[in-house]
């Protein structure tokens, strides 16, 4: 085996969301002895057996190293290949590694962040393995085992409780951003493989819409999530896979969020033009199809694809319909939509932005000021996109003080947000200094940027 592989026992064990500890515990092999195997040494036939009957796979499949020590057992002996399980065997197995996996993250000495985060999710171990709500007991990963056994009796509380999830999702999102994008991407992630899963069994044609629905919403917060950890190429897989399960679906909706979201990975790429089709596209569904927020929201980044193309007459244009809309919305006393976030602050900085890409400062300034004195102090991942907008209008007024006046505070709230996507804001304007690296303080900034860099790639 090639050393610098993973070793195939691993890949299993961790496909499962299994700690050496907790497989130890499963199969009763001793914890070094997987070790030992995971190491390509050899084991003994018993604890191959064992390992071989959990995971329903061959020896070899495993990469098991016989003990030398043994006598070759022969086509029947003990250590006989296994049959590879059948899909919803994995799926049972999977489900169950799963939960296993946050009681083992639950109970070891993490910091108390991240247990917030785990709870605000309700996905720490008691709550999987001893919630007394209606819709927790017997735990998700029991009824899903036995849904996967029987597809056809999909009980309406497991439905519930995916949808649930989802919800659970959106609400964290905005401030997990960043800081907790990695934990939150591997939760909704495990979520994901679960519904893929489900998917892959017989259902009522009601069932399998609604889990459908499920997994365009997961597709579409791993989207956001990897977008932010500027893994851009991914993002917009899972936003084109969430694209097909809504056109499945027939969810227009759902497809015109999709369209929006997948529309940043160009503008932010520096390919806007390729966002302009995405967005008439999403704006023919929507005017049938979309209430006036998602119009508002999808207005605005049309504006900034224009901007980002230096066509200041249709970005104006964009930024007016997003006014109209979010009008409208607003006499209707509509609360903020979860799937867009968009509000009048946002739309504030969307204005903010367009008018630094098209070289207009002053009007800049006085939208991202407005909009940071109404920001509400939970959104500190948007609060740190608009104090780098205003550095970078100042910088265009010529004005270096007030640039990295605000870039320092900028640099304050990124230690917290720890966001891939805003640090590349600040690199860019960094890059704009570029004639200014002869001045004591611009030149430190290279190296401010530098100590931040460790944090976010930690995150």
């Amino acid at each position: 085996m090639n050393d610098h592989a993973i070793h195939p026992l691993r890949v299993a064990r961790q496909s499962f969301n299994l700690t050496q500890k907790r497989l130890a515990l499963e199969t009763g092999v001793a914890p070094q002895t997987i070790m030992r195997a995971e190491q390509n040494k050899p084991i003994n036939a018993d604890s191959r057996r064992r390992l071989c009957a959990y995971f329903h796979m061959t020896s070899d499949a495993l990469g098991l190293v016989n003990d030398k020590r043994e006598q070759h057992k022969g086509r029947h002996g003990e250590d006989e290949a296994l049959e590879p399980a059948p899909s919803q065997t994995r799926s049972r197995m999977l489900i169950r590694g799963q939960a296993l996996a946050v009681q083992e993250l639950e109970s070891s000495d993490m910091e108390q962040s991240r247990r917030d985060f785990l709870q605000a999710l309700g996905i720490t171990g008691t709550s999987l393995a001893a919630s007394s709500s209606p819709l927790l007991y017997p735990p998700l990963w029991e009824r899903l085992s036995r849904v996967l056994a029987q597809p056809s009796n999909m009980d309406n509380e497991t439905l519930l409780h995916l949808e649930a999830i989802v919800r659970d999702s959106w609400r964290v999102l905005p401030t997990m951003l960043g800081t907790f994008s990695q934990s939150l991407l591997q939760y909704v992630l495990q979520r994901l493989e679960i519904v893929t899963q489900l998917l892959s069994t017989t259902l009522a044609t009601e069932q399998r819409i609604r889990i459908a629905s499920v997994a365009a919403e997961l597709t579409q917060i791993a989207g956001e999530l990897l977008f932010d950890m500027k893994e851009s190429e991914q993002a917009d897989r899972y936003y084109a896979v969430g694209l097909e399960a809504a056109r499945v679906m027939q969810n227009p909706l759902m497809q015109v969020t999709l369209l929006g979201r997948r529309s940043f990975i160009p503008i932010y790429e520096e390919k806007p033009e390729k966002a302009i089709p995405w967005l008439q596209q999403a704006n023919v569904i929507a005017r049938r199809n979309a209430p006036s927020i998602t119009q508002a929201w999808l207005a605005s980044i049309e504006a900034e694809a224009y901007a980002n193309l230096r066509q200041t007459q249709d970005s104006m244009q964009a930024l007016q319909k997003a006014e109209y809309f979010l009008e409208q919305h607003e006499s209707r006393r509509s609360g903020e939509n979860a799937h867009t976030r968009f509000s009048h602050i946002v739309l504030l900085g969307y204005q903010g932005v367009c008018n630094l890409k098209l070289q207009r400062p002053k009007a800049a300034l006085s939208a991202l000021r407005a909009a940071l004195q109404h920001m509400d102090g939970a959104r500190t991942r948007h609060r740190t996109i608009v104090l780098t907008d205003i550095a970078s209008a100042y910088l265009q007024l010529g004005e270096i003080e007030g640039t990295l006046y605000y870039i320092d505070l900028a640099l304050e709230t990124l230690k917290q947000v720890k966001s891939a996507r805003v640090l590349q804001r600040l690199n860019d304007l960094n890059h704009a200094l570029e004639p200014w690296k002869g001045l004591p303080d611009v030149k430190q900034l290279d190296e401010k940027l530098l100590a931040i860099r460790p944090l976010i790639a930690q995150a």
